[in-house]
């Protein structure tokens, strides 16, 4: 399987074989790279800004979209208001 990874900088997807120098290809940044669940999708195509709930990844066990396993979700405490 092709390792794929996402910059957090310009949002762009691209694999290992397209780094340069272990920068984005796109944008030349290299602390906001975070290497992509193998089951993660990408981008959600999700109407909702906000879901009632989330589902865990059942590989990497983060937070993703029910609908389409993005991984691009954050967990928000309705008690505390704080990021999970």
């Amino acid at each position: 399987m092709v390792e794929r990874f996402k910059c957090y900088n310009c949002f762009c997807l691209f694999s290992k074989e397209d780094m340069i120098d272990e920068c984005c290809p796109e944008c030349n940044t290299k602390h906001l790279l975070k290497k992509m669940c193998e089951m993660d999708t990408g981008v959600c195509k999700c109407a909702e800004d906000a879901k009632p709930s989330v589902i865990l990844c059942p590989v990497c066990k983060d937070p993703v979209c029910p609908n389409d396993f993005s991984h691009d979700v954050v967990g928000v405490s309705r008690v505390t208001g704080l990021e999970l």
